[in-house]
C-alpha cells in the first residue's frame, strides 16, 4: 500500500467491546487512562497540539481511539499517537476515552475505590483499621450504612467529580513530597512579636497531601487545567510573606546547534534591607524577558527542585537576626506559565521536641556541677549539619557548646560555669545545608533555675526554753528553706520546720511530745529551694545546750511505784573522778516541789503525790559559783488508784458472724481510756478506746475461731483486765466466685473465687445448666476439661473447715465456645460477571452463635490472610451468606472459618483451597526470524494451558486469523511462513480448571525490508538536497543528519528527498537513510559524508617574531586539507588546522582566508579572518607620578610620534598578571590602587618596555583610646614598607581642622596639639606613605573612622513608679544628649549593692523585683556605640511604696474603757497611715483618720460597742491593701 493511499478502517479485534464518549467502568474495573510517552506525569501538557494531521491506521493496541475534536481551548489528548499514518493499531487497550470539545475543558483521569468505582475515603480507611473486631464499621456504624454512604458518595462523585464537596482529607505533615506529590496550598505565615506583618495579599491556608495516600496523588493529576494558546510568560517565584521574587534568566542563544537550556535561579531582592530599601528595590526592578524554548518539557521539574531547596534557605534567612522575624510555615508559589508549584514549610518540622536540663549532681560550692542538656532531633534532621548549644542570662552569653555532630542529642555543661541559684535561658542552634550553602536556624529554646548552694557552717545557740540554728550559704537567690531536727541514734524525724526567703535561722522550742530537750545531741539538716530546684546540706549531729551543764537528763519510775530515779550526766570536759555540784528541782505547775543538792549523777526521789504530773530539771554550779542552764528531764504522772470494767459482755456480730464480735460494758465514771484485748492462741491484740466508748465491734477476724476477749478501764492509770470472754466465730463463705475458658483449650472452663478465711479446702461443684446430668465434683482445683461445646455451665463453691462446711456460693451461668465448622465445596459460588476476583460463600450456622469469621490466605504470596466478619441480630433460620471481592486472578487461596457465640469463637475449620482463573499473561512478544514467526510471553500464575492465535492484517482494515494452537510452554513457533511486507499479531489466553482468563495481545511485526537505493546530494541556495530511490515494500524513510560529535537531527519523511532546515559552518557531515514501514525500519542504511565551509580564520601574530611572523588557525570540526588565501592569492594547501606564516613584512596589513577540501577533490566556499598588521618597535622612559591625598598615580613614557598606534599597558599586582590596558596618549591615570606591589610594562605594538615597579602600601587598621574629652591615643598596624604615617583631623563637614605625622604608628594628641569639643563629632583619617625609586611618595587609601571625644549627660532623667504595683515595680526615662545612641544603667539599692546593670538604645526601661520601702539609685553613662563616658554620668535617687502593715493590734484604753481603744501598727514604714474604724455590722462607725503614729488611741466610741479596725499605708496618692485588726468590744 503507498504512502498516499488512504488506509481503510481496522475494527475491533474479535472478542473486544469499542468503546466511544465515556469511560465503561463496569468493562474493566481497574481502568485507567494510559498516560502519553512524552509527558513526565499522568497530567496533560498545557497548550499541546495534535501533530498528526493526516488520516492514520492506529495501532491495533487501541481499536477504539476516537481523534478528539479540535477547538479552541480544548483538551489535550493523553493518549499514545502513532507515529505514522499507516501504522495498523494494537487491539491491546479497549480504554481510549473521547475529550469533549469546548473552551476551558480539561483530560481529567480520576482515581477509583476498589467499591462502587468511587473515590476511597482516607479517614474511613484509617477508621476501619481500628475497628472493633466485632464487625461493625467507623464510629460503630454497621457495613451496611457503610455501603449505604458509599452509594450516595457515588452519585454525588458522577455529578461533580469530587465524592466529598472538597479538598480530599490528607493526613501528611506540610512539608514537600519527595515523591512528585503536589505541594500545599497557601498558608499565612506567623510573625514574631517584634515584626509587624507585610502589606502585601494574605495567603489562605490549606492542607498537604500525604505522599503516601493514592487518591491525593491522583486527585493531583486530576486538578491540574489544561492551558492553551498562552503567550510566554516571565518565570517567577513568588515568596508571599515578604514579597519574595526569584527570577528566572532567559536562554542563552548561540550558534552552536547543540544547544543547551540553562536556568538562572537568582534573587532580585536584599532580604537583609530595611523595609523601605526593599521598596525602592522592588519598584527599580526590571521585568525579565519572557522564556524561551518552551519545549524544554523537565522545565518544571528542574525549577520545582531548585526552588524547594531555595525555600528551605528562605526558612531561616528572614528569620535570622538582621530582620527579627520568625516565619515559620511560610509558602512560596511558583508561576512558571504552564504549571503553578506550592510548597509549605511547617514550623515544627525545624524544632527540636523534648528539650530538657537535668543537674544530677546537688552543688558543693557556689557553682553547679554535672548538668546534661537533652533533647530530640526535628523532623528535618536530614538538613541538619551540625548543632550548637548556647546558654545565656539577663547579662548575655554564658558559655556555648562547640559544633556538635548532627546525630548529637545531649551536651554536658563544663563545671564552674553556671551559678548557684539563677534562671537561665537556653537555645539550640541548627546549621541546615542545602545546594546554595549552610544556614543557622534557631531550633528550640528553655528556661530553666540552677540549684541553689549547699547550706553549710551550723552553729546553736540556747536559750532557757528554746535554741536557734543557724547557717550559711553562697547562693544568689532561694525562696525557701526546711529545716529538720533528727534524733541522732534512730535517725527518727522529731520535727522540721519552714522558713522562706534567705533567712538563715531556725528557732526551735523544747517539746516534751516531740522529744526535744536541751542537754542532748541531735542531727540536723538544712534543705534550699529555689524554684523547682533543691539541695540539701549533710546531716550533722550536733550538741544543744551549756557545755558547762550536765546532759541528757532522763527520769523513770522504780518499778511498778510513784518513786522516780533521775539520771544525767556530767558536763563536757569534765574528769571521771572530778566532783561536780548539781542542784535538782521537782516542780508541779511551775513550782518547785523539792530543792536537792548532789554531787551524784543520779538521784532518787519519793514522797510525790499520786495522780499528779511533775517536771525535773538539773543544773550543775561552775567554777565561778553560778548554776549553769537548767537542762529539763522528761514529764512523769504518779499513779492513783485502779479502776474496774462491769458488766463485759461478748457476742457474734450481726453483720458478719463468721468475721466479726460485738462487745459491750457499763462505763465506770472519771475513765480516761480503755484498752480491750483479744487473743487467738499465742497471738494478742490491744485497742485502745476513748473514754466515752460503751461498745465495740472487731473486725476482721478468722471464720471457726477460738477468741478470748478482755478490758481494762485507765483512771489515773490503769487497773485490771476483766476476766476473759470466750467465744468462738462461725463458719465463712467466699467473697466472690466466677467463670472463665480456658485461652488455650476451648472445651475447658476454669473456676476462679477468693478463698474463705481460715478454710481448709474448698469443694467445686460444676453443673450443666441445660440437663439434669450428676455435677462433676473437683477440690480446690478449679479447671474443667473435656466439656460440651455450646453448652451453659455454673458452679457452686463451698468452703470446709475441717469437717464443717461452710455456707454456699453460687457463680454466674458462663456459654463454653462452638465447635469448628465444616466447609465444602458446595459451600462455594462463583460470582458469575467477575470469576477472577469474586466469589460468594453460604452456610447454616449454629444455635446460640451470633456470628463468624472467614479467614481467607493467598497461598501463592506471602500476604497477611484477610479476616471477613458475619455478624447478625437473630438467628431464626441460621442461613448465612458472605461475598469476597479482593481476589486475584491465577491465584489459589485457602478459606477457614470459625463461629463465634457469648463464650468466644470456635477453632478454625480445616483449610479448603480454591484457583481463581488466570491473569492476563505479561511481556508477550511476536518475532520474525527470515520467515519463522515466534510468539514468546510470561507464564501466568496457576495456568494450566495457553490458546495461541495467530493473525494478519489485510488490506482491507480487518485481521485475519491465521492458525489456532494451545500449549503448557512460554513460547510458540507457528507453522505459517512469513511472507514479504505481511503485518501480523498474535493473541494469547491462558485458562486452567476454573475457566478462560483475559486475552493478551503482542505487538505488530513486519518482514524485513531492504535499504534505499541511489542515494545523492546536491547543494542549493539554501543548503542541501538529498535524494534516493524506494527499495520494495518500502512506504516511508528514516532519515538521520549528524557531524560525528554531538548534533543529531532525525525525521520520519514519506518523499523520496529530503533538506535540512539548517547546516552550519566549519562542521563536517555524514548522513543516512532507512527504509521505513509503520514501525519497522530496514536493517542497513545508506549513508554518504560531506563537509561545509570553516567557521571562522583567526589570524594572530606569533609571540616569538610578531614583527614578520602570522598564527593562523582554521576553526571547523573538518579534519582538513585546507587551502590558504593570503591578499587574493592562493598560497598552500596543508592538513592540520593551524598553520604559521613566515616572513611577513613588518607593519603589513594581511587578510587571509581559507576553504575545506572533501572527497578528495570537492572544495567549500572561502572564509576570510580579520585583518591583522604586524607590530612596530618597542616603547621606552616609562615612569610614575603620584595623585595627592590618594593612592592613585600617573604612568607616564614617550610618545612614538605616530597618532594611529594604539598603546597597550601590561601590568600586574603582586606579580599577578591583570587585565591589559588600550590607550592612545602617552600617559594613563591609575585611581585608588588596592595596596600591594605593581610593575607597569608599555607596548606600542611590539616588544614590552623595561619594567617600572611601585609599593601601593596597606591601609593601617588604627585604634583610638579616648583617656579624657582632652587626651586622645592613637595606635595603628605597622604597615609593610611604610616611610611615615598622615594623621588628619576633620569635622563633620569634612573640612580638615589638623594635620600630623609621625614615623612611628601610633601617636598621642593632646590639649596642646588640639583641642576637642565635648559633643562635637569628629572625622579622624590615617594613611600609610611610601617612597619609591624615583623618590616618589604613594600613600594608601585613608582609613577613616567616626568619634566623639566626649557626650553630655543624659537629661530629664525620671523614675514613675508602677501604678499597679509601685512596691515592686518602676519605669525610668530620660532624654538623649546630642550623638548618644546607647545608655548603659545601673541600679543600686541602699547598701550601694547593684541589683541591674545593662545597656539598652532606648529611652526608657522597667524596672522589676524591687523591695517595698527601699531606696534606690539609678546612673546612667551616655555612650556613642562603641564605648561609654564615664565621667559624664546622669543619677537619681527613688524609693518604692511600702507594703500594708504587718499586724495591727486593738486593746481597750486602761484610762477610757469605755470609749476608747488602742490601736497598735507594726509596720517598717514611718507613715502615714489611714485607720478604718467599722462597727460590728461593718458599717463606718468614724471617719477615716491620717496618722503617722504607729501607737494612738481611738475615742468618741459608743460604750459596749463591738468594732473592726482596718489600717493601711499612704504613699502620695497610693494606698495599700488593709491589714485587719483584732475585733474589740
Amino acid at each position: 500500500m503507498s504512502a498516499t493511499q488512504t488506509p481503510p478502517k481496522i475494527q475491533s479485534p474479535p472478542g473486544k467491546k469499542k468503546i466511544s464518549g465515556k469511560e465503561d467502568r463496569n468493562q474493566d474495573p481497574g481502568f485507567r487512562p494510559r498516560p502519553s510517552p512524552d509527558t513526565p506525569r499522568e497530567e496533560a501538557k498545557p497548550g499541546q497540539k495534535n501533530k498528526e494531521k493526516t488520516p492514520a491506521v492506529l495501532d491495533p493496541k487501541d481499536p477504539s481511539a476516537v481523534k478528539p475534536t479540535a477547538s479552541l481551548g480544548s483538551g489535550t489528548d493523553t493518549r499514545p499517537k502513532s507515529e505514522e499514518n499507516n501504522i495498523p493499531s494494537n487491539p491491546k487497550d479497549p480504554s481510549a476515552v473521547k475529550l469533549s470539545a469546548g473552551l476551558g475543558s480539561e483530560a481529567v483521569t480520576r482515581p477509583k475505590s476498589k467499591k462502587n468505582d468511587i473515590p476511597g475515603d482516607p479517614k474511613e480507611e484509617h477508621n476501619n483499621q481500628k475497628s472493633s473486631t466485632k464487625g461493625r464499621g467507623p464510629r460503630g456504624r454497621s457495613r451496611s450504612h457503610d455501603r449505604k454512604k458509599k452509594d450516595e458518595r457515588a452519585a454525588q462523585y458522577r455529578t461533580t467529580g469530587n465524592a466529598y464537596g472538597q479538598e480530599p482529607y490528607h493526613s501528611a505533615p506540610n512539608f514537600p513530597a519527595a515523591t512528585g506529590g503536589r505541594a500545599g496550598q497557601f498558608q499565612t505565615p506567623v510573625f514574631a512579636h517584634n515584626q509587624p506583618p507585610h502589606s502585601g495579599p494574605t495567603s489562605q491556608t490549606g492542607a498537604t497531601p500525604s505522599t503516601n495516600n493514592a487518591f491525593a496523588q491522583q486527585q493531583e493529576a486530576s486538578n491540574q487545567q489544561v492551558i492553551t494558546q498562552q503567550p510566554p510568560r516571565q518565570r517567577n517565584v513568588t515568596y508571599d510573606a515578604h514579597n519574595f521574587n526569584m527570577s528566572l534568566g532567559d536562554t542563552r542563544k548561540t550558534s552552536d546547534p547543540n544547544q543547551r537550556h540553562e536556568y538562572c535561579l537568582e534573587t532580585d531582592v536584599d532580604m537583609t534591607a530595611t523595609v523601605a530599601e526593599r521598596k525602592q528595590q522592588y519598584e527599580g526592578m526590571q521585568q525579565g524577558s519572557a522564556m524561551s524554548h518552551l519545549q524544554d518539557k523537565n522545565f518544571a521539574s528542574k525549577l520545582y527542585d531548585k526552588a524547594k531547596n531555595v525555600g528551605l534557605r528562605i526558612v531561616s534567612a528572614v528569620s535570622g537576626d538582621n530582620t527579627k522575624v520568625s516565619v515559620y510555615g511560610s509558602t512560596f508559589n511558583m508561576d512558571t506559565g504552564d504549571k503553578t508549584i506550592n510548597n509549605t514549610y511547617n514550623e515544627d518540622d525545624f524544632k527540636c521536641q523534648s528539650l530538657k536540663v537535668v543537674q544530677s549532681q546537688p552543688p558543693a560550692s557556689e557553682f553547679i556541677s554535672g548538668a546534661n542538656i537533652t533533647w530530640d532531633l526535628p523532623k528535618a534532621r536530614k538538613y541538619v549539619k551540625k548543632i550548637q548549644v548556647i546558654i545565656s542570662d539577663r547579662s548575655g552569653e554564658v558559655c556555648h557548646s562547640p559544633h556538635l555532630t548532627k546525630f548529637s542529642k545531649e551536651w554536658k555543661i563544663d563545671d564552674r560555669k553556671l551559678e548557684c541559684g539563677k534562671r537561665y535561658h537556653t537555645t539550640i542552634y541548627c546549621t541546615y545545608s542545602d545546594e546554595l550553602g549552610d544556614f543557622q536556624h534557631p531550633s528550640g529554646d528553655i528556661d530553666f533555675y540552677t540549684r541553689p548552694a549547699k547550706p553549710k557552717d551550723f552553729k546553736i545557740t540556747c536559750q532557757a526554753d528554746s535554741f536557734t540554728l543557724k547557717w550559711s550559704t553562697s547562693t544568689g537567690n532561694c525562696d525557701k528553706h526546711y529545716v529538720e531536727i533528727y534524733d541522732k541514734d534512730k535517725d527518727v524525724l522529731l520535727d522540721r520546720k519552714e522558713v522562706k526567703g534567705l533567712v538563715q535561722e531556725c528557732k526551735f522550742d523544747v517539746d516534751m511530745q516531740r522529744n526535744i530537750y536541751l542537754g542532748r545531741e541531735y542531727k540536723f539538716k538544712v534543705t534550699s529551694y529555689y524554684e523547682d530546684q533543691d539541695n540539701p546540706s549533710n546531716k550533722e549531729k550536733l550538741f544543744v545546750g551549756d557545755k558547762n551543764g550536765p546532759q541528757e537528763v532522763r527520769a523513770k519510775f522504780i518499778g511498778n511505784t510513784n518513786d522516780v530515779e533521775l539520771t544525767w550526766k556530767k558536763p563536757d570536759g569534765s574528769s571521771w573522778n572530778s566532783k561536780v555540784n548539781y542542784i535538782v528541782e521537782v516542780l508541779t505547775e511551775n513550782k518547785v516541789f523539792i530543792n536537792i543538792n548532789t554531787t551524784d549523777t543520779k538521784s532518787k526521789i519519793d514522797g510525790l503525790k499520786q495522780g499528779t504530773s511533775y517536771t525535773f530539771q538539773v543544773a550543775a554550779i561552775t567554777s565561778n559559783g553560778m548554776p549553769s542552764l537548767w537542762i529539763v528531764s522528761n514529764s512523769l504522772k504518779t499513779k492513783s488508784s485502779s479502776v474496774k470494767v462491769e458488766k463485759f459482755n461478748v457476742q457474734r456480730g450481726t453483720e458478719d458472724s463468721a468475721t466479726t464480735l460485738y462487745c459491750t460494758w457499763d462505763p465506770p465514771t472519771g475513765v480516761e481510756e480503755y484498752k480491750l484485748r483479744y487473743r487467738q492462741g499465742n497471738n494478742s491484740f490491744v485497742m485502745c478506746l476513748g473514754k466515752d466508748c460503751k461498745e465495740y465491734v472487731i473486725r476482721d477476724l478468722l471464720p471457726n475461731t477460738v477468741y478470748r476477749v478482755a478490758i481494762k478501764a485507765d483512771q489515773d492509770g490503769y487497773g485490771p483486765y476483766t476476766t476473759p470472754e470466750t467465744i468462738t466465730t462461725d463458719v465463712g463463705q467466699v467473697s466472690k466466685a466466677w467463670l472463665e475458658l480456658d485461652k488455650d483449650n476451648l472445651d475447658s472452663v476454669v473456676v476462679k473465687y477468693n478463698e474463705a478465711l481460715n478454710a481448709t479446702c474448698h469443694i467445686i461443684a460444676l453443673r450443666d445448666s441445660s440437663a439434669e446430668d450428676q455435677p462433676r465434683v473437683h477440690t480446690d482445683d478449679g479447671l474443667f476439661t473435656d466439656l460440651k461445646n455450646n453448652c451453659s455451665y455454673y458452679a457452686i463453691v463451698t468452703p470446709k473447715y475441717g469437717r464443717d462446711k461452710g455456707k454456699e456460693k453460687q457463680t454466674q451461668e458462663i456459654l463454653t465456645a462452638p465447635k469448628a465448622p465444616l466447609i465444602m465445596k458446595n459451600n462455594f459460588i462463583l460470582d458469575e460477571e467477575n470469576p477472577s476476583s469474586v466469589f460468594h460463600l453460604s452456610w447454616k450456622s449454629q444455635p446460640n452463635c451470633c456470628g463468624e469469621e472467614v479467614k481467607i490466605s493467598c497461598l501463592d504470596f506471602n500476604d497477611e490472610p484477610q479476616i471477613l466478619r458475619h455478624e447478625r441480630e437473630s438467628n431464626e433460620d441460621g442461613k448465612c451468606f458472605l461475598t469476597y471481592r479482593g481476589g486475584r486472578s491465577g491465584c489459589k487461596y485457602g478459606v477457614q472459618m470459625r463461629t463465634q457465640n457469648r463464650g468466644g469463637f470456635s477453632e478454625w475449620s480445616k483449610p479448603f483451597e480454591y484457583t481463581t482463573v488466570p491473569a492476563k499473561v505479561s511481556k508477550i512478544e511476536l518475532e520474525i526470524v527470515e520467515d519463522q514467526i515466534t510468539c514468546s510471553w510470561d507464564a501466568s500464575l496457576n495456568a494450566n494451558n495457553y490458546k495461541v492465535i495467530l493473525h494478519e492484517y489485510k488490506l482491507n482494515g480487518e485481521w485475519e486469523e491465521l492458525e489456532v494452537k494451545e500449549t503448557s510452554g512460554r513460547r510458540h513457533s507457528f507453522n505459517t511462513e512469513a511472507g514479504h511486507g505481511i503485518l501480523y499479531a498474535c493473541k494469547v489466553i491462558p485458562y486452567n480448571t476454573t475457566g478462560e482468563g483475559e486475552t493478551a495481545w503482542s505487538n505488530t511485526e513486519l518482514s524485513p525490508l531492504l535499504p534505499p537505493k541511489d542515494l545523492t546530494f546536491k547543494f542549493t541556495d539554501n543548503g542541501i538536497q538529498f535524494c534516493w530511490k524506494k527499495s520494495i515494500g518500502m512506504s516511508s524513510a528514516k532519515v538521520q543528519l549528524t557531524d560525528y560529535e554531538k548534533f543529531k537531527v532525525e525525521k520520519i519523511t514519506n518523499q523520496s528527498s529530503w533538506s535540512p532546515f539548517e547546516l552550519y559552518d566549519g562542521t563536517s557531515y555524514e548522513f543516512k537513510v532507512w527504509a521505513r514501514n509503520g514501525s519497522h525500519l530496514s536493517n542497513q542504511y545508506a549513508s554518504i559524508s560531506f563537509a561545509t565551509a570553516p567557521n571562522d580564520v583567526i589570524v594572530k601574530r606569533n609571540k616569538e617574531n610578531p614583527e614578520t611572523s602570522l598564527d593562523v588557525e582554521v576553526v571547523t570540526s573538518h579534519d582538513g586539507p585546507f587551502t590558504l588565501i593570503i591578499n587574493g592569492d592562493k598560497y598552500i594547501s596543508f592538513r592540520s588546522r593551524h598553520y604559521v606564516i613566515k616572513d611577513c613584512q613588518p607593519a603589513t596589513k594581511y587578510v587571509i582566508g581559507a576553504q575545506s577540501i572533501f572527497d578528495k577533490n570537492k572544495t567549500t566556499s572561502i572564509t576570510f579572518g580579520k585583518p591583522v598588521t604586524t607590530f612596530p618597535a618597542k616603547v621606552s622612559g616609562v615612569t610614575c607620578f603620584p595623585i595627592e591625598d590618594t593612592s592613585g598615580m600617573t604612568l607616564k613614557w614617550e610618545n612614538c610620534g605616530n597618532p594611529s598606534i594604539n598603546y597597550k599597558i601590561s601590568w600586574s599586582k603582586d606579580y599577578i598578571p591583570l587585565h591589559p590596558i588600550t590607550c592612545k596618549s602617552s600617559e594613563h591615570k591609575f585611581v585608588d590602587l588596592k595596596p600591594g606591589t605593581y610593575e607597569f610594562k608599555v607596548s606600542a605594538g611590539g616588544a614590552d618596555s623595561d619594567p617600572y615597579t611601585i609599593i601601593v602600601p596597606e591601609s593601617p587598621k588604627i585604634n583610638v583610646e579616648i583617656l579624657t574629652s582632652k587626651l586622645m591615643h592613637i595606635t595603628c598596624d605597622n604597615v609593610d614598607h611604610a616611610d611615615n604615617y598622615i594623621y588628619k583631623i576633620l569635622s563633620d563637614n569634612l573640612d580638615t581642622l589638623k594635620t600630623l605625622e609621625s614615623k612611628q604608628p601610633d601617636l598621642w594628641v593632646d590639649e596642646h596639639q588640639f583641642q576637642f569639643q565635648v559633643g562635637a563629632l569628629y572625622l579622624l583619617a590615617v594613611q600609610a606613605c611610601c617612597h619609591d625609586n624615583n623618590e616618589q611618595n604613594h600613600t594608601s587609601l585613608p582609613t577613616k573612622r567616626w568619634l566623639y571625644a566626649g557626650l553630655e549627660k543624659p537629661s530629664d532623667l525620671k523614675v514613675n513608679l508602677d501604678n499597679v504595683s509601685p512596691t515592686s515595680k518602676a519605669e525610668c526615662t530620660w532624654n538623649k544628649s546630642p550623638g548618644m545612641l546607647k545608655a548603659k544603667i545601673q541600679v543600686q539599692d541602699s547598701k550601694r549593692n547593684i541589683i541591674e546593670a545593662l545597656e539598652t538604645p532606648d529611652l526608657k526601661f522597667d524596672l522589676e523585683w524591687l523591695e517595698p520601702n527601699q531606696t534606690y539609685e539609678v546612673k546612667i553613662w551616655p555612650g556613642d556605640g562603641k564605648m561609654f563616658f564615664h565621667d559624664d554620668c546622669a543619677s537619681l535617687k527613688f524609693v518604692t511604696a511600702p507594703n500594708q502593715p504587718d499586724k495591727v493590734t486593738c486593746t481597750q484604753n486602761k484610762q477610757d474603757r469605755t470609749h476608747s481603744i488602742d490601736v497598735t501598727i507594726y509596720s517598717d514604714y514611718s507613715g502615714p497611715f489611714i485607720v478604718h474604724v467599722l462597727d460590728s455590722r461593718r458599717n463606718i462607725a468614724k471617719e477615716p483618720i491620717e496618722t503617722n503614729d504607729k501607737s494612738m488611741t481611738v475615742t468618741n466610741l459608743q460604750a459596749g460597742g463591738s468594732y473592726f479596725i482596718y489600717v493601711q499605708c499612704k504613699f502620695g496618692d497610693y494606698l495599700t491593701a488593709k491589714t485587719h485588726g483584732m475585733y474589740c468590744k
